[in-house]
């Protein structure tokens, strides 16, 4: 699938592609996801017309206005440049030296989140990112929930905006959604961090009539229903949060399935760890969750076969480590075949594993894909709109 749009491009011209290669590393190593993959036909196509290709990403959380070297790209070039079958050159200067790229050249910036003004949204940082750029490519679905220097500001500032193939995608899939009618419809929803999620989990009480819940979200969850939890992950601050949410599901007749049992390990998890699973009850106070357990699974189970549609975003437990993601991987295989939607990063990169899956649609974004649910608009398509009444009134 090629986007007609980016026709438009002319021969030779100098392209800044925003991309999304905040993937998963583990021990240094890159964990390859569709947040790459996915991106190769745009700049194949692109290449085609001789254009120059500037890549911009973010990577992780650094502190802004300093160089951290784990957070650095300089490793994921080689691994590009493989994959695309050509150079590819780290820009570690950029934008403050803008790119000297050559017609049918590569450049990858270094990770935008080392520059001061990236999160804030500095129109001057704006500015600089696209001088002597021609058109900006967004496709970074799954940033479009941020209002970022590279995201919004940059598309304010762009001669030219276009939307990628993938960004379009994803539009069309959460069109999908909300376009279903009918109660057989489910949300898995996992990953760590309830506070990132809860606003938008609100939201999706309104699409879902069932909820099943895994990793650190729940964790927050079940402490907030009474349970001790050992020294497992949970989000003290936000108890009281977790609590009203429970009710407002309840106040939507949204069932809501937690965890009846869990892996769990001696002491911080960690390879190599003593695991064993016990009732949602029975956590001893040295124990951490790791995963859910087979009850749990087997449950979720038989609700994912009641359903005629499903979304499932994050994974069930902490997927870097083998008995953390046995949940999610069995979770998956339950859901492939059938009218699935999966999304996240951690999602991705937790079956990355398993090509043979099958699903109606896999998701680069996790908090955009739900903001966008949840909102049915995005800071960056709101952006997008701007520069196309823009363009039309000139």
């Amino acid at each position: 699938m090629v986007d007609a749009s980016l026709s438009e491009i002319k021969e030779q011209s100098k392209v800044l592609l925003r991309v999304d290669y905040n993937m998963p590393r583990v021990n240094g190593k890159w964990l390859v996801n569709e947040r790459l993959t996915q991106t190769l036909p745009i700049i194949n196509q692109c290449l085609k017309k001789q254009c120059s290709i500037l890549l911009v990403s973010h990577l992780g959380r650094p502190e802004p206005g300093f160089y951290q070297a784990e957070y650095s790209f300089k490793t994921l070039v080689p691994i590009l440049a493989q994959t695309l079958q050509r150079p590819v050159r780290l820009l570690p200067d950029w934008p403050n030296r803008p790119p000297d790229l050559m017609p049918g050249e590569v450049g990858l910036a270094e990770n935008t989140r080392f520059l001061k003004g990236e999160t804030s949204n500095s129109t001057d940082l704006s500015k600089a990112m696209v001088a002597n750029i021609d058109v900006v490519i967004m496709d970074a679905f799954a940033c479009a929930h941020r209002s970022h220097a590279s995201t919004v500001g940059m598309m304010r500032q762009a001669k030219q905006v276009l939307l990628g193939t993938n960004h379009q995608a994803e539009i069309e899939a959460i069109q999908s959604i909300t376009h279903q009618t009918g109660q057989n419809r489910l949300a898995l929803i996992g990953g760590k961090k309830l506070s990132t999620k809860l606003p938008l989990l609100r939201q999706l009480l309104k699409f879902f009539p069932t909820l099943c819940v895994g990793g650190g979200l729940a964790n927050t969850l079940l402490y907030a229903q009474g349970y001790p939890l050992g020294c497992s992950w949970i989000e003290y601050d936000h108890l009281k949060q977790a609590e009203a949410f429970l009710k407002l599901a309840g106040q939507h007749d949204c069932r809501v399935y937690v965890p009846k049992d869990v892996v769990v390990s001696q002491g911080s998890p960690k390879p190599g760890a003593d695991i064993r699973t016990v009732p949602i009850n029975a956590i001893q106070p040295n124990e951490c969750i790791v995963d859910i357990g087979p009850d749990s699974v087997a449950e979720y189970k038989n609700v994912i076969n009641q359903q005629s549609y499903s979304y499932w975003n994050g994974p069930m437990g902490i997927y870097e480590l083998d008995f953390g993601k046995r949940a999610s991987i069995q979770l998956a295989k339950q859901l492939s075949g059938g009218r699935a939607l999966v999304g996240g990063g951690d999602t991705l990169s937790c079956i990355k594993a398993m090509p043979d899956l099958t699903f109606t649609h896999k998701s680069t974004g996790g908090g955009s894909f739900l903001h966008l649910l949840a909102n049915q608009t995005s800071p960056v398509l709101e952006a997008y709109r701007a520069s196309i009444r823009e363009t039309i009134s000139q």
